[in-house]
C-alpha cells in the first residue's frame, strides 16, 4: 500500500479478506437495527418515536419483543466482530486498544440489552435493572471508547488514509453533549427522540469506521 505521498506504508492487513468481511459485518448490523427498530416501531399499536425508548419494543409483553431482542443480539454481535477487525488493523499503542476494547464493550452491552429485558410493569424487576445497567455499561464504554480510537488512528501509521470530520477532542464533546441531552431527556415526553440522537451518532461512528476499514482492505491490495 503506498501513501499519498508515493511512499510505501506498511499494512499489518494479513487477512485482507475475512477483514473486508469483518468490516461488511459491521456496516450490515447497524443498518439492519435501524431498518428493524423503525418497522417495529411502525408496527407496535401506540408506540412512539418521539417518547418511548427502543427497548421498549424489547420490553417483557412487547408484541414483537422476540424480534427487538434478536435485533440486539445481532447488532451487539456485528459491533464485536468490527472490533476484532479494527484490532487486527493496527499494531499501535495500548492506548487505541483500549478504545478498541471499549468499542467491544459497548457491542457486549447492546449484546446484554437483548438478554436481559426491560418490564415497563415491574422496573424494579432483576431483569429490569440488569437491563438498564448493562445499558449504561455500553453507553460508557462508547462515550470513552470512540474518542479514544479515533485519536490513536489519526496518529497510527497502519491508517494513512484515515480521515475524520472532527478532531478526537472534538468528537468527545459532540459525543458528551449529545449524552448531556439524552439525560435531559430522561422520563420526558421526547425521552425516546433522546435516545435515537445518542444512538444514531454512536452507530455513525461505527458505520463510519466499517466503511474505513473496508477501504483500507482495498488499498492492501494496491
Amino acid at each position: 500500500m503506498t501513501g499519498e505521498t508515493g511512499q510505501s506504508v506498511p499494512t499489518p492487513l494479513r487477512n485482507p479478506s475475512t477483514i473486508r468481511l469483518v468490516s461488511l459485518v459491521g456496516i450490515a448490523g447497524s443498518v439492519v437495527f435501524w431498518v428493524i427498530v423503525v418497522a417495529l416501531g411502525v408496527l407496535t399499536p401506540g408506540y412512539s418515536f418521539v417518547s418511548d425508548y427502543i427497548s421498549t419494543l424489547a420490553a417483557v409483553d412487547a408484541p414483537y419483543a422476540i424480534i427487538q431482542r434478536a435485533n440486539f443480539f445481532v447488532f451487539g454481535w456485528s459491533i464485536i466482530v468490527l472490533a476484532f477487525g479494527l484490532a487486527h488493523s493496527t499494531r499501535d499503542g495500548w492506548r487505541l486498544m483500549t478504545g478498541i476494547v471499549l468499542i467491544g464493550i459497548f457491542g457486549a452491552g447492546i449484546f446484554g440489552a437483548g438478554v436481559f429485558q426491560d418490564n415497563l410493569a415491574n422496573p424494579s424487576s432483576t431483569t429490569a435493572q440488569v437491563h438498564q445497567l448493562v445499558s449504561i455499561v455500553a453507553f460508557v464504554a462508547a462515550l470513552i471508547g470512540m474518542p479514544l480510537t479515533s485519536w490513536g488512528f489519526e496518529r497510527s501509521e497502519w491508517w494513512p488514509e484515515y480521515r475524520y470530520p472532527f478532531t478526537s477532542f472534538r468528537l468527545a464533546i459532540v459525543l458528551l453533549a449529545s449524552l448531556v441531552v439524552f439525560r435531559i431527556g430522561l422520563d420526558t415526553w421526547w425521552a425516546g427522540l433522546a435516545q435515537r440522537q445518542f444512538l444514531l451518532l454512536l452507530t455513525g461512528w461505527i458505520v463510519f469506521h466499517a466503511v474505513t476499514l473496508y477501504r483500507l482492505t482495498r488499498l492492501s491490495h494496491d
